[in-house]
């Protein structure tokens, strides 16, 4: 259903955020450089990943 969402112009997520069900799928929303770009924006606020740290973004491809 989510794949779907994303297919016809959808997103993700709403109120609720990205978390664990969710993060695999991000690539099929946002491009490869998208998502280094949210990734250096959370790395400069955790740059240890500490906070969440298996959540939001797929686990391959994570910057710290």
């Amino acid at each position: 259903m989510l794949k779907l969402c994303v297919d016809v112009g959808g997103c993700l997520t709403g109120e609720h955020g990205v978390g664990i069900e969710k993060r695999d799928l991000m690539p099929r929303q946002f491009n490869t450089a998208d998502l280094h770009q949210q990734m250096r924006v959370r790395a400069a606020f955790d740059d240890q990943w500490l906070l969440n740290p298996a959540k939001v973004f797929p686990l391959e491809g994570r910057t710290a």
